[in-house]
């Protein structure tokens, strides 16, 4: 499967792909239409539904707190999706990074992103969502490994971020080596089509804040070396997913 051929292109839903078709460490390959990602969902259109409807998901894991879902906009699933919400706070606070560029305050802004401020504030975010958030990719990973879980889609607002990390714990766990996870990850920049800036701003002030970089990634390795000794440590000291966990996650997801 080419990257191109991941990315579902949707009229109202962003950065949405088949996260599998990629070969393990020991030879075997992930299974393709059984994990998706992608952003928030509130936009779809009909026409979104139907291409949607066609992949076979069963089940919608949403990272989205109250505040993004006010922003985004409330998603009616069809009623055959299990809706599993496993809120997880923006660690870049988007909130914040909202409402400095809804001020409009170009100064605010160079104070707060410029001269490589906003690479170190996606870097903190990075290495936050792999130290603060074991609780919530704990349980997300116990989804996936259920026994019989249908296919699955993991989504936050831009898909980028909380759902990176979601997807690159994911595929790391059933074995994908770290070069292949980390181009998965940056695959959202062309998945996420061009950068517009949104404020009056050098667009290399905000550009970081709208994309992914190889050194985000590094910044959550980088967390789970420190706190865990590796990542065996953090699958089971940090997130509580034993052995036989994985066992059941490979067997969902492995072919």
């Amino acid at each position: 499967m080419t990257d191109d051929e991941r990315i579902l292109d949707l009229e109202g839903v962003r950065n949405f792909r088949d996260a599998g078709g990629y070969t393990t460490r020991d030879g075997q390959r992930v299974r393709t239409r059984r994990l998706f990602r992608s952003g928030h969902l509130a936009g779809a259109t009909a026409e979104d539904w139907k291409q949607i409807a066609a992949l076979g998901i069963e089940l919608v894991i949403d990272f989205r707190v109250d505040g993004d879902i006010s922003s985004d906009g409330a998603t009616a699933l069809p009623g055959n999706l299990e809706h599993v919400n496993l809120p997880i706070g923006d660690p870049a606070g988007a909130s914040d990074i909202r409402a400095t560029m809804e001020r409009g305050d170009l100064a605010e802004i160079e104070r707060a992103f410029a001269n490589g401020r906003a690479v170190e504030v996606m870097c903190r975010a990075a290495n936050s969502l792999v130290r603060d958030r074991t609780e919530v990719y704990g349980r997300m990973l116990q989804y996936l490994a259920t026994p019989g879980v249908g296919p699955a889609l993991i989504h936050c607002s831009a898909g980028k971020d909380r759902t990176g990390w979601g997807a690159t714990l994911t595929l790391t766990a059933l074995g994908v080596d770290r070069e292949t996870v980390a181009r998965e990850y940056l695959l959202s920049n062309q998945a996420l089509h061009s950068f517009t800036p949104s404020a009056e701003a050098p667009p290399e002030w905000l550009r970081p804040l709208m994309e992914v970089r190889a050194d985000y990634i590094e910044a959550s390795f980088a967390a789970v070396e420190e706190h865990w000794g590796g990542f065996d440590g953090y699958l089971q000291k940090g997130l509580g997913f034993s052995e036989e966990d994985l066992g059941r996650l490979r067997e969902n997801l492995l072919e």
